[in-house]
């Protein structure tokens, strides 16, 4: 089926002189940084171009300044109306810039733009006379996977005192897995980046301070009928087209429920608007959204995690701002046996077949390894990943709580006993799959 305006777009950004205008209206913004922060850009060892403006910027960016330290650049490439507007005011005292591109609701037109200007943005650092003279040196901006690679072989080393070469060998390993599970070229370093402790501390700015200070005065409000001071878990409900994306609201009501009834201050981050309809229709006062703070949603979705005391929820890139804070997790219907997380338990969907079946054992586990889309065994079998009811994601919780809440740890069952023993599964840090998968399998 054809998308018109995409392809609209694309036969106009075919054009020459529609090349040369937004080239050069990209080189005027650009220059327009470098002037304004021109000492930092003289100073700077290294530079980093980041337009991966949702959840792993955060990832990314964190990454960047802990291997190229307080003296490099990252240049935030997105819009006003995305996450990293607010992420600057985490980095304390490293440097995030931001290069806005116009607020484009269309996502299929937005990340046209987004990678055109990227990579305008990439050519000119590295060729533009003008931009050398202004600096002073040729600009080479650190490119995202040889990044995340380096660092990936660096940790391997350091903390599973592998050898350089075998460190190697293992990210070649687990990312040929990845690009043949997906039947196309791709790379699974970030997944075993985000097994391991975020590598810096966050460290708020005043502005964010600021920002807190409001947030602690409305809680303190909606928690006035709770007698002990109040404990926050935020929920991140993420629902779409994506095939990653998780159920919506319906898969937390009960749950919601159940932390109620534990004292817990529920904070609703992701895609609210199903949760605001819900709440007015049903009368629902037990859990909150940005609305209730009078902020706006992406200082709250960032405030609601750095006071939470856990979170929980479908997978997102919100994930990458509870990584960033260390904060534990379970996250909730995830793509099966691949997202774990550092500090964080995950309660992958289930393989069924067509009829009904649950997928059992270690050999059709790994064979599933990385899939995100639905996969024919044979011409008369399809099998499929499919959502947790209600009740299962309860009984998940209240493992997940009684765990955290009796030990101060998290645990369940480790990684590697579902999925076997040559894959990043085995360098996990602090991350497990539910206990309630045991359920299934046994």
């Amino acid at each position: 089926m054809n998308y018109f305006p995409f392809n609209y777009l694309q036969i106009i950004g075919s054009l020459k002189f529609v090349n040369y205008f937004f080239s050069k209206l990209i080189f005027l913004y650009l220059i327009s940084i470098i002037i304004l922060n021109l000492r930092k850009f003289k100073k700077a060892n290294s530079i980093f171009l980041n337009s991966y403006a949702f959840g792993h910027s955060v990832t990314e960016t964190t990454i960047f300044f802990d291997e190229y330290g307080v003296e490099s650049i990252c240049l935030s490439i997105g819009s006003r109306d995305h996450r990293n507007k607010y992420l600057c005011f985490l980095y304390v005292p490293y440097t995030l810039l931001h290069f806005w591109l116009p607020r484009i609701h269309d996502i299929n037109v937005y990340h046209a733009l987004r990678k055109r200007a990227h990579d305008a943005i990439d050519l000119q650092l590295k060729e533009s006379k003008i931009i050398k003279f202004m600096t002073g040196r040729n600009l080479q901006p650190v490119t995202r996977q040889s990044m995340l690679d380096l660092v990936a072989t660096k940790n391997l080393e350091n903390v599973h005192k592998l050898s350089e070469s075998l460190a190697r060998d293992f990210i070649s390993k687990i990312n040929l897995e990845y690009s043949i599970a997906q039947d196309r070229k791709e790379t699974c370093t970030l997944h075993y980046l985000v097994q391991q402790p975020s590598p810096l501390i966050p460290n708020p700015n005043f502005k964010i301070k600021k920002f807190d200070q409001k947030f602690q005065k409305a809680l303190k409000r909606l928690s006035e009928s709770i007698e002990i001071k109040p404990r926050i878990c935020s929920i991140i409900i993420r629902k779409s087209w994506k095939p990653w994306s998780g159920n919506g609201l319906k898969s937390y009501i009960q749950t919601i429920d159940y932390l109620n009834e534990h004292d817990y201050i529920v904070n609703i981050l992701g895609d609210v608007n199903e949760f605001i309809s819900y709440r007015i229709s049903n009368n629902l006062k037990a859990a909150f959204c940005f609305l209730d703070y009078n902020l706006d949603d992406r200082i709250f979705q960032i405030l609601s995690i750095m006071n939470s005391e856990f979170c929980i929820g479908d997978q997102s890139g919100l994930q990458a701002l509870v990584h960033f804070f260390n904060k534990k997790h379970l996250i909730i219907n995830t793509v099966p046996f691949v997202q774990v997380q550092y500090n964080g338990v995950s309660l992958p969907r289930i393989w069924h077949g067509t009829d009904g079946t649950v997928m059992k054992g270690i050999k059709d586990i790994e064979s599933y390894l990385y899939r995100i889309h639905p996969k024919t065994i044979n011409p008369n079998k399809t099998i499929f990943p499919l959502f947790h009811d209600s009740a299962t994601i309860v009984k998940s919780v209240k493992m997940f709580i009684d765990q955290i809440e009796l030990h101060g740890a998290i645990n369940g069952l480790e990684p590697c006993d579902l999925i076997g023993s040559d894959n990043l599964a085995n360098y996990s840090s602090n991350s497990f799959f539910s206990p309630v998968l045991m359920d299934f399998f046994d």
